[in-house]
């Protein structure tokens, strides 16, 4: 059976302009398309098949037919045999791979390995796990050297190019922890050879043409398979040879004309989070060094985009402009927006990659008496260095919807960036100050969907410093001094921003309570005139789930803050705060059609009524508590108070085949925690009230069995799951037209058993 799969993944020479071996030339009755969707999905299946029934005897088939295409003299059908021997290892090397490492595992893993395979396979001798998983190691070892040996074989083909990049990406494991350090040195050098091509090799027409046809480039596959390398041993190539060779294919993606063409911006990030592993790994001595040395020719590209996006826009401003400029123009601010991107993948990789080695040192200067202060993070230097470029994008360019994103993503990753207090503190007011004159842009230009990517910021701030910022209010509010200027710093800044943000979003807050109001009473939301049709048109669903995702994140880390905030101006409901206005809001929104927005309205719901629960239920007496639930309390129980019915309705009908069915659990999950805080009373009227709604079609039998439930809810005697499948239930019951035709029969009294009612 082997040998037939075998041949069924050589592609068909037909499709490659390729005779075969008499001379013909046949159509093969498929595109190129078509046959590798074949091999990704049929014919991969049936491979994993045939290699569990014999898998030494299937790697040592695929590795001796490498071998022999690699020594084979050249012609021109060898390097599609070959990528097809290399297609088979690959497409059982998630198996493959976890059984080739078992070779340096403990005996007891291998035992355990051994056991769960004879398991499987419905066996009962024991397999040699330690001989399989070394014989594993073996093949794939020999597959290595033979592509190491004539390389190639593979480099003047693109199609076998991808697939022996992709073959040493999915081994990549195996190779980091392979007993001969040989073998990654060679998968490794392997893989920045074949990217490296992409400056030189398959220039020509008809090649560029099929690598297009492709369902990937080979220059993809290769960045994928060296950070894959790179990220599971980066202290491998920590040495200096291995830097300056890495370092020196970084810098030719920026000094090679054309290359910015053929490698896209997915793959150089792919690269790039694969050298920040392997200079997270050097000494902390060398990491400023080694990070400018690595950001220099992106800020540097940056620097140049930017001048030219300067000179590209002052065209588009002339009586003279044409189209061509325009679309320059465009392609400037592409090119712009990658750099960034690179810049936020720089920032994004070295930040995690060095957390836990900061961690650690912060921690040991804790507790040692000999510590030193603890040095600037590298990440600081290259700020200052980008800082003047980014500032000037922010405010001439932040317009652009490409470039908005990108902002966004920067300062996000930014801001998680740690330091000492000081250093901290100033990199957070230099990014809020860039976030506040983008949603200032945004805002000038009627564009609420730009300030989505401010959003995310601005969550990731107040998860940071949101409770230093909710600590010097409660200070405040007992009359405490705080000591540490940093909370109160950190309140001014991270108040700034909310109202900043939540200003930008007003319009889309009162449209959505308008939209609950009107659809609450069976009405269809109306607008007239131009200007409110405009307005209409810029309210945003990722806005609303964006603001519904920060005002979670508030009630976790500075609910006091967030309750005290003024509504803004404007609005036609002057005098009420924030708070309250975001949990009507989010009652109103609870039946968006958008799955984003009414799940994100729904768990900020639940995150409101479980802090208010939970702190009515504290019983600790701290000082600190006891102010919380002083300031908190009131103002959440008044604004619960004020939607729980709608929202007790809404969930209720919700249920009987209104929602869609993605939100389901996490309404379930709300209803259990107003439950929850209701009193029993309170609990059965809105229970009996809700279930007597026209939507519910099922029937007095059915009304008795979700009362049963929603009272086992309120007593807490049930967990949430079982209200998520009482509602998934109904939900169902509810699809058909028929939906009434099954009250009191057969589903019904199932449904009944099943709840016990």
């Amino acid at each position: 059976l082997l040998p037939a799969l075998q041949s069924k993944a050589i592609v068909p020479f037909s499709l490659v302009g390729l005779s075969q071996s008499g001379g013909s030339q046949e159509d093969c009755g498929v595109d190129f398309h078509e046959f590798e969707n074949f091999r990704e999905h049929i014919l991969s299946e049936a491979l994993v098949a045939c290699y569990r029934s014999s898998r030494v005897y299937f790697l040592r088939s695929c590795a001796s037919a490498i071998e022999e295409f690699c020594n084979a003299d050249h012609t021109p059908h060898i390097p599609y045999q070959l990528e097809a021997a290399l297609f088979c290892v690959g497409a059982v090397a998630m198996d493959a791979s976890k059984r080739a490492l078992l070779a340096n595992a403990s005996p007891a893993a291998q035992a355990a390995a051994a056991k769960a395979s004879s398991f499987r396979r419905g066996e009962n001798q024991s397999l040699d796990i330690a001989e399989d998983s070394k014989r594993h190691s073996e093949q794939l070892a020999r597959c290595t050297e033979s592509l190491a040996k004539n390389p190639s074989s593979v480099t003047s083909n693109p199609f076998a190019l991808a697939q022996m990049c992709r073959f040493i990406g999915k081994y990549a494991n195996w190779y980091s922890k392979a007993q001969t350090p040989a073998l990654l040195d060679k998968a490794a050098e392997l893989s920045l050879s074949s990217f490296n091509l992409a400056f030189s090799s398959f220039l020509d027409e008809t090649s560029s043409s099929f690598i297009q046809e492709m369902s990937i480039s080979p220059f993809a596959e290769a960045a994928t398979a060296l950070r894959n390398i790179l990220s599971r041993c980066p202290a491998h190539f920590a040495k200096p040879q291995a830097l300056s060779v890495l370092g020196s294919g970084w810098e030719r993606l920026y000094s090679n004309e054309g290359s910015n063409e053929r490698i896209n911006i997915e793959d150089r990030e792919a690269i790039c989070s694969g050298i920040c592993r392997v200079l997270a790994a050097l000494p902390p001595d060398q990491w400023a060094t080694s990070l400018s040395a690595l950001a220099r020719p992106t800020i540097e590209c940056l620097e140049i985009v930017t001048k030219k996006a300067d000179d590209s826009l002052a065209a588009t401003k002339k009586a003279t402009c044409s189209s061509d400029d325009f679309g320059t123009l465009m392609s400037v601010l592409t090119r712009m927006a990658n750099e960034i991107r690179l810049l936020c993948t720089i920032t994004r990789s070295f930040n995690l990659a060095t957390m836990k080695q900061r961690d650690a040192m912060a921690s040991g200067s804790k507790t040692s008496t000999d510590s030193v202060k603890d040095p600037e993070n590298p990440l600081f230097g290259m700020f200052r260095r980008i800082w003047p470029c980014m500032s000037h994008i922010a405010q001439k360019f932040s317009s652009y919807e490409k470039i908005t994103n990108v902002l966004g993503d920067f300062l996000t990753d930014a801001v998680s960036i740690k330091g000492n207090d000081g250093s901290a503190m100033s990199l957070l007011k230099e990014l809020s100050d860039m976030s506040i004159t983008i949603m200032g842009v945004a805002a000038n230009g009627d564009e609420i969907s730009a300030v989505v990517p401010m959003l995310g910021f601005v969550r990731e701030a107040v998860d940071i410093y949101g409770h230093l910022a909710d600590s010097d209010v409660a200070d405040k509010a007992s009359g405490v001094t705080s000591t540490t200027p940093t909370a109160s710093e950190a309140r001014q800044i991270v108040e700034q921003l909310l109202s900043l943000g939540f200003g930008a979003l007003q319009f889309s807050i009162n449209k959505a309570n308008n939209a609950g109001r009107e659809q609450g009473r069976g009405q269809e939301p109306t607008e007239s005139g131009p200007e409110q049709q405009t307005r209409v048109q810029n309210r945003s669903p990722d806005a609303l789930s964006g603001m519904f995702s920060l005002l979670t994140i508030c009630v976790e880390r500075c609910a006091i803050l967030l309750i005290q905030l003024p509504s803004n101006p404007g609005n036609d409901r002057e005098g009420e705060g924030l708070f309250t206005l975001s949990v009507e809001t989010a009652a109103s929104c609870i039946h968006e059609k958008e799955v984003d927005v009414a799940r994100s309205s729904m768990i900020f719901l639940k995150t409101v009524i479980d802090l208010k629960g939970s702190l009515s239920q504290d019983t600790t007496g701290s000082e600190s508590n006891v102010t919380r639930a002083r300031l908190i309390i009131p103002v959440m129980d008044s604004a619960i108070q004020r939607v729980r019915e709608d929202v007790f309705m809404c969930l209720i009908t919700g249920a009987c085949g209104v929602f869609p069915r993605e939100v389901l659990d996490p309404a379930a999950s709300v209803l259990f925690s107003l439950l929850r805080i209701l009193s029993a009373e309170d609990a059965e009227a809105l229970s009996a009230a809700a279930l007597n709604q026209k939507q519910f079609l099922l029937g007095q039998e059915a009304q008795l069995v979700v009362l049963t439930v929603l009272g086992r809810c309120s007593k807490g005697t049930v967990a949430p799951s079982v209200l998520m499948d009482c509602f998934a239930d109904l939900w169902q019951m509810h699809q058909g037209d028929d939906a009434g035709a099954i009250a009191g029969g057969d589903v019904i009294m199932d449904f009944a058993r099943k709840y016990g009612a």
